[in-house]
């Protein structure tokens, strides 16, 4: 599959950011994280939404580039995004998958330092995610079906979109 705009969603833990970086190592696409468009990051801390408009302004930057790959959890906002994709990707693993991905991410030593609290919270929130969220998600982006492809696993959507 030829594609070189790639719009990767799913809830924390799913293989977002693995998929996103393998796609832009081995095509050398721009690689954009919803994060960085949706929180004002400039002390680190993620506690600062942007306005909509500043996203807005941002993610039209990012998509107006003839070739990217944007990953995150988010999708209210995106409508622009969906539409200048040439694929949309879904990534939906299991609940345990998911669980095991956080727990392993929170441990490593160059994973997010979270403390216990804060790893609970974005548990809870991939657990609601993938009950009230990926609905919503499949509803918004219905409109884009021929090319939205759901996968378990990032490695499915890896060998999928590299033939």
């Amino acid at each position: 599959m030829s594609v070189s705009r790639i719009h990767i969603i799913g809830a924390p833990g799913s293989g977002k950011s693995y998929l996103a970086r393998e796609l832009a190592r081995r095509y050398s696409l721009p690689h954009c994280q919803l994060d960085d468009l949706h929180w004002k990051n400039e002390d680190g801390s993620y506690g600062n939404k942007r306005s909509l408009e500043e996203r807005a302004a941002l993610l039209a930057n990012v998509i107006g580039k003839p070739a990217w790959v944007i990953e995150g959890v988010y999708y209210k906002w995106l409508q622009p995004s969906f539409e200048a994709a040439d694929a949309i990707v879904i990534l939906a693993p299991g609940s345990v998958t998911r669980s095991w991905r956080l727990v392993r991410r929170h441990f490593s030593p160059n994973g997010r330092q979270q403390n216990i609290k804060q790893l609970y919270d974005l548990w809870r929130w991939g657990q609601d995610y993938a009950r009230t969220t990926l609905p919503a998600i499949i509803e918004q982006t219905a409109p884009h079906a021929a090319k939205r492809y759901t996968f378990k696993q990032a490695d499915a959507a890896l060998l999928f979109l590299a033939r």
